[in-house]
């Protein structure tokens, strides 16, 4: 934990669609709940037992708050990184109550059980041979890093 920044990534289902707001100023904001169980095996019964259900909820900002909310709903399978952050009120009764949130920094469809078309802000990747000229950027092996270089471990 750095400067008191509690970073997590978990992944879950989310509970209920994107709910897009906008601030006072314009800036858009969804607020996702999401569904995270963990799972076990348990050797001596042969079979996965799930744990308690938590469930996060999580603020994404900008425009990916409104590609959240444009392509994501209740029931597909996310993976979430952000912080966590806990805010503190009084309730009517003067009672503190307090809360935990997501302040997500990245959030994305998982792949283990979606089919997912990803699209570039471009309209999609364009390949050398359709004239973007070469460079180290588009020379990428299969595995991800510039051909005839080997990963670094």
């Amino acid at each position: 934990m750095r400067n008191g920044i509690t970073p997590i990534t978990f992944i879950g289902n989310l509970a209920s669609d994107p709910e897009l707001r906008y601030t006072k100023n314009g800036t858009p904001v969804a607020t996702l709940r999401v569904a995270s169980t963990p799972r076990r095996y348990d050797k001596e019964a042969g079979e996965y037992v799930d744990g308690e259900t938590a469930f996060l909820s999580c603020n994404v900002w900008q425009k990916q708050a409104e590609q959240a909310s444009a392509s994501l709903s209740k029931g597909n399978r996310v993976i979430v990184e952000g912080t966590l952050h806990q805010r503190s009120w009084e309730d009517k009764d003067g009672n503190r109550r307090y809360a935990q949130e997501i302040e997500v920094h990245e959030i994305g469809a998982s792949l283990l059980f979606n089919e997912v078309e990803i699209r570039t802000p471009h309209g999609g990747q364009q390949r050398a041979s359709q004239g973007v000229p070469e460079s180290p950027a588009n020379t990428r092996s299969e595995t991800g890093f510039p051909a005839g270089d080997e990963p670094p471990f």
